[in-house]
């Protein structure tokens, strides 16, 4: 009966993921489970939030100096029946306690190009203290938590707690590039950073990809960039500053086949009660596609 219902939700699934594509295909996946989570639950189980951070755990290996979480709600529901502030203190209680700088994402959630339309010609402004998180739940709870701080960044910001948050995230809007030196994805390479995946899948969450173009610069075999547009940015204390955003060229986007093939063994995936987990070191990421890139081959592509 569980393999019967399973191989028709499968079959389910791959018919509504052919009818929608981007955001739209996780709003149905999310609509279509959270209609059905009696049959989800029935084939999975569920799992609260003591359950969660266990498993989580359990694949922690070794000192871990910055624990970088990406998260998805859609992903997690409706097998997850815990409350994510829980999940939280869990996670924060557990960084204090072994001097771990927590870290999470806080981006625009739209592509680079859907960034530009949004912000130039000053349409909108970023405010590091009230511009939402666009990248899940948890991690705008995160945001609000207090003494958490923010880089000031109008599309990649992150936002981080711990002995390391200062340094990850004070000079990314002095930096020149967004991945690279000086901004949290080129510190973070320097110590000993797990990127955690909960709820999400490769490469999804692993936006560390994009540092090594950043770091190499010239190097790179392509020339991602085509112009910049000034956003200004609001600091903690109200004054603006203005960011030169680079563009990425819009022949070029990220191929997420190459990605995977690429960073091949360098990634743990897992699932648990039906929920995807994914563990990556953020150190071996850049070099692999840093090693790929002098080999003649990189992670973009251009559009058809």
């Amino acid at each position: 009966m569980k393999n019967f219902l399973l191989n028709f939700l499968r079959k389910v699934i791959s018919i509504i993921l052919t009818q929608e594509s981007g955001n739209k295909i996780n709003a149905s996946l999310y609509k279509f489970k959270n209609k059905h989570k009696r049959i989800f639950r029935l084939i999975y189980g569920t799992a609260n939030d003591e359950e969660i951070f266990n498993n989580i755990l359990q694949k922690l290996d070794g000192k871990v100096d910055i624990l970088m979480i990406h998260s998805s709600l859609n992903g997690m529901v409706p097998m997850y029946t815990g409350s994510l502030n829980k999940l939280l203190s869990l996670i924060l209680s557990y960084c204090k306690q072994n001097n771990i700088t927590l870290a999470m994402p806080a981006f625009f959630s739209g592509s680079n190009l859907e960034a530009k339309e949004y912000y130039e010609n000053g349409k909108h402004i970023f405010n590091v203290g009230k511009t939402f998180s666009q990248m899940g739940m948890l991690s705008e709870l995160f945001r609000r938590t207090p003494n958490v701080k923010r880089s000031i960044h109008p599309t990649h910001s992150i936002c981080a707690l711990g002995p390391l948050a200062d340094l990850l995230t004070k000079n990314h809007h002095h930096a020149d590039t967004t991945f690279g030196e000086g901004t949290p994805f080129g510190e973070v390479i320097k110590y000993r950073t797990i990127i955690l995946g909960i709820g999400t899948k490769s490469p999804q969450p692993l936006t560390q990809v994009n540092s090594a173009p950043d770091i190499m610069k010239n190097e790179f075999p392509i020339n991602l960039y085509s112009e910049m547009i000034p956003v200004t940015c609001v600091d903690e204390i109200g004054n603006n500053k203005i960011y030169n955003l680079r563009i990425r060229k819009r022949e070029f986007k990220i191929d997420r086949k190459t990605v995977k093939k690429i960073l091949r063994r360098k990634v743990i995936e897992w699932t648990y009660k039906g929920i995807p987990f994914l563990l990556a070191q953020a150190d071996v990421v850049t070099n692999v596609i840093i090693e790929a890139a002098r080999n003649g081959q990189t992670i973009y592509m251009k559009r058809k």
